[in-house]
């Protein structure tokens, strides 16, 4: 059972005697976004079947079980392994300065495994990753970065109930915002039950709970990110699915978001999201997922600003022909900063690359992404200009060379760029080095 964050409401807090019904709301939460998504994913079946229907190849075949594609298998295990080594080159801004940029010789090398294990019915399935990020100059930057991931599913007839846990350790900047590599962890867990409706139409219902650390010694530009940034989110809803064709998805979902923060409870908030979606298997003619929706942040705080507008998240590929492919990113979300006056910000991102097959074994890639950083400033901040806007922007490229089924190398460069009208965040920089990816 998830556990209530210190700040929670109690049964005697002042809000709760003054409306008795606000109690309730958490204990109905769950059954409003139901039906919520029920009803909505009624409209969406109609308005996005045709289209996704069009995703697939007319001669689509029902994708193949992750634990028949692993590349060993030892009874009921089976594992995929791969070791990635990136980064081999240069950085010409290390720590992200306007003036005087720092430059060093970099790497990151690490291993990988996808794993699943069968038990009759029970499926158990997760992935580790560990990796070392050296620098030659500057060892301040170096790190060992750690993720894990495990989740149990049970199959029982129309029900399958699963649960899951997650731990990230990692010393790379969180996001476009904090430019300090800053050791945090992220520790998750999951729990719930897919509901098989019909043949093609299932209810998945879960929760799940985050706790956001920075170690109590990461400061970035006077603020400690710890007491700006740790904190506990709980996330409870449903989403409806529907497998319009063998390779095409259509999705429905409805959450309710509660974050409560160790150190700040003046950043601690409610919300919702309703987002629809489409999820594309890879055997199909366009793979990967797209959702969109609305979202709704209210901030406990009387000092700040909500928020309520749309959101979305995509990640999409299409390949010509078989020679060219096409890949497009799109994002937009709120998350939170460590600025103490602009508690939270609302992060537009586009991304787009393409990649051609050249003669042989050989492909050469042109790719970009675009960022936009819009900051919320808290009401009583009235000395404070108009909130402001930063623009994070990248440029590369790449050649590769595959040398078998699971192997390649390339060498990469980007050019990055951040535009602010504080001075201190200006900044601009080239990583250009060698990956080398290795399956086994």
């Amino acid at each position: 059972m998830l556990e209530h964050s210190e700040h929670s409401l109690h049964p005697e807090h002042p809000i709760i005697r003054r409306w008795p019904g606000l109690a309730l709301v958490r204990l109905s939460a769950l059954v409003r976004l139901s039906a919520l998504v029920c009803l909505s994913a009624l409209v969406c079946l109609c308005l996005l079947a045709p289209a996704a229907a069009f995703a697939q190849t007319t001669s689509a075949a029902p994708p193949p079980d992750a634990w028949e594609q692993a590349r060993w298998r030892f009874g009921p295990l089976a594992m995929t392994p791969s070791v990635t080594m990136s980064n081999l080159g240069v950085d010409t801004n290390v720590f992200n300065q306007p003036e005087d940029p720092k430059q060093d010789f970099t790497v990151t090398v690490g291993p990988k495994v996808d794993w699943w294990l069968r038990a009759g019915r029970a499926r158990l399935l997760g992935s580790d990753l560990v990796e070392g990020v050296y620098f030659a100059t500057y060892p301040s930057q170096n790190g060992l970065n750690q993720k894990h991931s495990a989740t149990f599913e049970l199959p029982i007839n129309r029900l399958r109930p699963y649960a899951g846990a997650s731990w990230l350790t990692t010393n790379d900047r969180p996001g476009y915002e904090i430019d300090a590599r800053a050791r945090h962890t992220e520790t998750g867990v999951k729990g719930g039950a897919v509901i098989r409706l019909t043949n093609i139409v299932n209810l998945d219902l879960g929760v799940t709970r985050v706790d956001y650390e920075f170690t109590g010694d990461e400061v970035f530009q006077g603020s400690s990110l710890a007491k700006q940034l740790n904190r506990r989110t709980q996330t409870y809803g449903a989403t409806i699915r529907a497998k319009v064709t063998p390779l095409t998805t259509i999705k429905v979902s409805a959450d309710g978001v509660t974050e409560r923060f160790t150190q700040s409870p003046g950043r601690d908030n409610d919300g919702y999201r309703i987002l629809g979606g489409v999820e594309m298997d890879a055997f199909a003619l366009v793979k990967g997922n797209a959702s969109a929706g609305y979202r709704k942040l209210d901030m406990l705080a009387p000092g700040v600003t909500d928020y309520s507008g749309p959101v979305w998240a995509a990640d999409l590929a299409y390949t010509l022909k078989g020679m060219t492919r096409f890949g497009v990113g799109a994002s937009r979300d709120v998350l939170f900063s460590f600025e103490i006056t602009e508690p939270y910000y609302v992060q537009t991102g586009w991304s787009l690359s393409v990649t051609q097959v050249l003669r042989g074994p050989w492909d050469v890639q042109a790719r970009g992404g675009w960022y936009r950083l819009a900051y919320r400033r808290a009401l009583l901040q009235d000395v404070l200009p108009d909130s402001r806007i930063d623009h994070y922007n990248t440029w590369g490229g790449g050649i590769g060379y595959k040398v078998g089924p699971a192997t390649r190398i390339g060498v990469n460069a980007d050019y990055y760029r951040r535009q602010s009208s504080r001075d201190l965040r200006n900044y601009e920089g080239l990583r250009a080095g060698v990956t080398v990816t290795y399956g086994f």
